[in-house]
């Protein structure tokens, strides 16, 4: 019996380590993830989300700079879009995906059906990481390239993250959620820099 108990109390351990292991590699990708410069795409995605107005004002500005002659945006207002100049005839407002990961899923079906060869995706600064995971791994059956613009973060300082209670809570859950990605939807290793 005392066996079995540190059998079972060594593999906790093991598993929490390597969690935590994971957790702490993420947070470096999550703090250094660029976003990239845009460039000319079929389409401009603007990701749903808590910060959903910065993300429609980038995209909004993307799209009427003439990068791409259609939005999409993923659970957003049309008024918003509207008041941002995006014209109706260009834009898509699709509402319903919950995570990231659908996000990927149903964006993956629309560049399947109009057969869109590159994309960019608007989302937040500390969101890069996990939704380049999540939209490369999604896209890569289509050859798609998926390029990565970040919106505006005003209060974010990546050299003092842990100071703030709402950054710290912020970049702690898209770690943990990193690694709940690569664990569920499995493909990439948890210690790919993906």
């Amino acid at each position: 019996m005392q066996r079995k108990w540190r059998t079972v109390i060594f593999t906790f351990v093991g598993v929490s380590t390597l969690a935590v292991l994971a957790t702490a590699f993420e947070i470096r990708n999550v703090l250094t993830e660029p976003g990239q410069t845009p460039v000319k795409v079929d389409a401009v995605i603007v990701l749903g989300g808590g910060a959903s107005s910065r993300r429609l004002g980038r995209g909004a500005e993307l799209y009427l700079a003439g990068y791409a002659p259609t939005l999409i945006a993923y659970n957003a207002s049309a008024t918003v879009l509207s008041r941002l100049g995006v014209p109706d005839d260009s834009r898509t407002i699709i509402l319903g995906p919950h995570s990231t990961w659908d996000e990927a899923l149903k964006t993956r079906e629309l560049v399947g059906r109009f057969g869109w060869k590159r994309i960019i995706v608007v989302t937040d600064p500390l969101h890069i990481h996990r939704s380049r995971w999540a939209f490369e791994t999604a896209l890569a059956p289509l050859g798609a390239v998926v390029v990565m613009v970040a919106s505006p973060l005003p209060a974010w300082d990546a050299d003092a993250w842990w100071k703030n209670t709402s950054s710290r809570r912020y970049v702690l859950l898209e770690c943990a959620k990193m690694v709940h990605y690569r664990m569920v939807y499995g493909l990439g290793s948890v210690f790919a820099a993906g």
